[in-house]
């Protein structure tokens, strides 16, 4: 809000002075200027209008935000916050977004670029790059495999691996389609055939 300041001997007639938070010219806060105003008008927001926007909390109390960030969110009574992430036309994150739910409701994903994970009595959301981690038997375990390009049969690092649940007795299969099976003392692993 503005503020109002004691009127000096230099200050005219029917009018007050006011607080207005200052900017330089990039843009960088500079603490507050003092502007003199007419009584009857009062004092205007104290956001700067080139560099600031006027916003409101949920008790409607004014609070000034940079506009390049613009207002945050508020939501409303019997409603609960949501905070998920903004994305480009390619599945991108571009940032992270707030909506407002009704507060006996469950947060959404974003069903273009999210999948909904569970994990016990909780959800969560997950890029659809990623997907969900595996849910497996407390007698097996996770096994990760590359995705193989099948043009050059060359593992494509570029997408996330395969998972599959299989017993902790047992080691992790490998593609029979691309890679060895290889044994070094006890240990186990995959090994990528030579084109």
């Amino acid at each position: 809000l503005a503020y109002h300041v004691p009127l000096t001997p230099s200050t005219p007639p029917n009018a007050i002075q006011c607080y207005q938070n200052a900017f330089d010219q990039s843009g960088f806060s500079t603490g507050s200027i003092q502007i003199t105003v007419d009584a009857n008008i009062g004092c205007p927001s104290a956001c700067n209008p080139t560099w600031e926007v006027s916003c409101k909390d949920s008790a409607q109390s004014e609070f000034c935000a940079l506009k390049s960030d613009g207002c945050p969110v508020v939501c409303g009574q019997g409603q609960q916050s949501c905070y998920g992430y903004a994305y480009d036309q390619d599945g991108s994150r571009t940032g992270q977004i707030v909506t407002c739910v009704d507060a006996a409701a469950s947060c959404s994903c974003n069903a273009k670029w999210e999948d909904t994970c569970t994990v016990g009595s909780a959800s969560y959301c997950a890029s659809k790059l990623t997907g969900c981690p595996l849910e497996c038997a407390t007698n097996e375990r996770i096994c990760y495999s590359p995705v193989f390009d099948p043009v050059t049969k060359t593992p494509d690092w570029s997408q996330p691996d395969n998972q599959s649940c299989h017993p902790v007795s047992s080691p992790c299969p490998c593609n029979s389609l691309y890679q060895d099976t290889c044994i070094d003392g006890l240990d186990t692993f995959c090994q990528t055939r030579a084109q």
